[in-house]
């Protein structure tokens, strides 16, 4: 994995695309930050993390898209499976060179809170806190656009499938407070969610029974809970937002005391779109 991780980040660091990243990320944060922070006075850092957030979203699919896309479409993941790397060091390494290159913004970002306490009062537990969930959140919508990078066929695609998700992440953790919803509505749309996510477990496996036994066990626990927890269904679409999207997550962490479980929930979510990028890579080195 090291030599991997070590490849890729020279690659990254040679890239244009990696320095518009980088430009855009600090650009970002000293004009936010100067006029959340300087020149207001305030020396709470999470209300300027909240817009960085917005910021991140748009600059991390110009790092992320080609990560794997473009070796697929050169011909080059070839090469890499015949000379018998493992899956997990391809997908790890290359993840971790990302996270090197995110890191480096991120540093600027850690060192605020001390450079404000040379001006006024900090919470650093509370400051501390925003930023480690907001360095879990960057992970978490990274991991996701690793597997969007894995599983498409061409860079354009890549990009257009990252920014639309990126888009669709940060509004759904919007709608999820502001959609009003009956019993019915939500088990007709968890219903067409079930439906999808089937769809997409018949991609992976190829295998019709899988994706119809994993459809039918979770939809007789779906109108289980519709006929047991009566009022509360209502509520169930919108929880289903907020699971998907993490934005949901970090705004927990960052307007509130310490949530652990949206910590969790950033860390599960990384895990599992990691997991998935490595079943896509491997089924695509069997095909």
């Amino acid at each position: 994995m090291k030599s991997v991780y070590l490849l890729t980040l020279k690659t990254l660091m040679r890239s244009f695309k990696t320095y518009v990243f980088l430009a855009i990320m600090f650009l970002a944060q000293g004009a936010i930050l100067t006029y959340i922070n300087f020149n207001t006075g305030y020396s709470i850092i999470e209300y300027s993390v909240e817009f960085i957030e917005i910021v991140l979203l748009v600059a991390l699919p110009i790092l992320m898209s080609e990560l794997f896309s473009a070796d697929k479409e050169s011909g080059f993941e070839r090469t890499e499976m015949s000379l018998g790397i493992p899956i997990t060091a391809l997908v790890f390494g290359k993840a971790l060179a990302a996270f090197t290159v995110f890191f480096i913004p991120y540093i600027f970002l850690f060192l605020m809170p001390f450079i404000f306490g040379f001006f006024g009062v900090v919470n650093f537990s509370s400051s501390f806190a925003s930023l480690g969930g907001y360095l879990l959140f960057g992970i978490s919508v990274m991991s996701l656009c690793i597997f969007i990078s894995v599983t498409a066929k061409k860079k354009k695609y890549s990009y257009i499938a990252s920014y639309i998700t990126v888009i669709l992440i940060y509004f759904l953790a919007i709608l999820s407070g502001i959609i009003p919803l009956s019993k019915n509505s939500s088990l007709l749309l968890l219903t067409a969610i079930l439906l999808a996510v089937s769809s997409v477990i018949y991609f992976f496996t190829r295998s019709g029974l899988v994706a119809l036994f994993f459809f039918c066990i979770a939809e007789a626990v779906l109108i289980l809970f519709y006929f047991v927890t009566s009022g509360a269904f209502a509520f169930a679409f919108a929880t289903f937002l907020e699971i998907i999207s993490p934005c949901t997550a970090l705004n927990k962490i960052i307007y509130g005391p310490l949530d652990i479980t949206a910590v969790i929930h950033l860390i599960l979510y990384s895990a599992l779109f990691l997991i998935f990028s490595l079943l896509q890579l491997k089924r695509r080195k069997y095909e």
